[in-house]
């Protein structure tokens, strides 16, 4: 008999609902395999759950919420704008070049993006609001992502995590976690155990789609393995195969020193063997000297005295 294993991801808040939603598709999934029940056809079985739902294995879903977004100096932002999210969908309209993409691209930058083709720029300098008819261009760009960390989505010990990244005209660039500045590196190791990473597909931009639809396989696989959350482990492989690939490469060169010492090493430890006996034999010299040199100081006393 061959059997088809339906697995269901339910994302409701409660048990119940959880329950209730399973008991539904059951009864669809009865409905459609009914037709199927025929003396030709494979036997079709539905089973499910329901009624032994288990409580210990079941664990509510979780969610990651943007809370409040602000900006100073990014792009088209010359003064300090905040964006709040409340509870639900928030769209953001306006006309043509009012600057929608650049809060995209805002929350993007916040969370690590290194490409500076999917921030629609060419260099670092193109993050700073460059100036305008009425305001001086800006020396700094800031961007400072809060996220809602209720549900512990993200590995941190803080209901509200503050993300923030800063960057200079002169090149130079500083990222924040809750206003403490720390590594990129850091800052990327923790988003993506979460799902978020440099490349965040949490943040879809235009013809995103249709460029996944194009990827060649291995790229594609590379997309799915990074939205999944497996690439972060795939870099740690990575990096540590590297530092193995390194303390081979040293040990090697370990090998080859004591190859080169290894011809000369008896004839170190005959030289070595020599200089010991010449330290002994200095030693006893500079004693007896000393003994010589008091016994005839003594003779000297005497004569003097008599």
């Amino acid at each position: 008999m061959h059997k088809l294993v339906i697995a269901v991801l339910v994302g409701e808040r409660t048990e119940e609902e959880a329950v209730g939603f399973v008991a539904r598709l059951r009864a669809r999934l009865a409905d459609a395999c009914q037709p199927l029940l025929t003396s030709d056809s494979l036997p079709c079985q539905i089973h499910s759950d329901v009624d032994t739902f288990p409580k210990a294995r079941y664990t509510p879903a979780r969610f990651m919420r943007f809370k409040r977004l602000e900006l100073q100096g990014y792009k088209s932002f010359a003064s300090r704008t905040e964006f709040l999210f409340p509870t639900g969908i928030t769209a953001i309209v306006g006309p043509n070049g009012s600057g929608k993409s650049n809060i995209a691209d805002a929350i993007r930058w916040a969370l690590g993006e290194q490409s500076l083709r999917m921030l629609r720029g060419k260099s670092t300098a193109d993050m700073i609001f460059s100036g305008s008819r009425r305001r001086a261009r800006a020396g700094m760009a800031e961007v400072l992502l809060t996220l809602d960390n209720e549900d512990g989505w993200l590995p941190v010990e803080f209901t509200e995590v503050t993300i923030g990244r800063r960057a200079y005209r002169s090149g130079e660039s500083e990222y924040l976690l809750n206003g403490s500045r720390v590594r990129l590196r850091d800052l990327t190791e923790l988003l993506a155990e979460s799902g978020l990473s440099q490349r965040t597909y949490t943040v879809v931009g235009q013809g995103l789609v249709d460029a996944a639809l194009s990827l060649r396989p291995q790229e594609r696989r590379a997309l799915f393995e990074e939205a999944a959350g497996i690439a972060v482990y795939r870099a740690r492989r990575e990096g540590a195969v590297a530092r193995l690939e390194e303390a081979g490469r040293n040990l090697e060169r370990v090998h080859d020193i004591l190859g080169e010492i290894a011809p000369r090493l008896k004839r170190l430890e005959a030289q070595a063997a020599r200089f010991q006996q010449y330290e002994r034999v200095s030693a006893h010299l500079k004693r007896l000297q000393r003994a010589w040199y008091g016994y005839h100081w003594g003779q000297a006393q005497e004569a003097l005295r008599a």
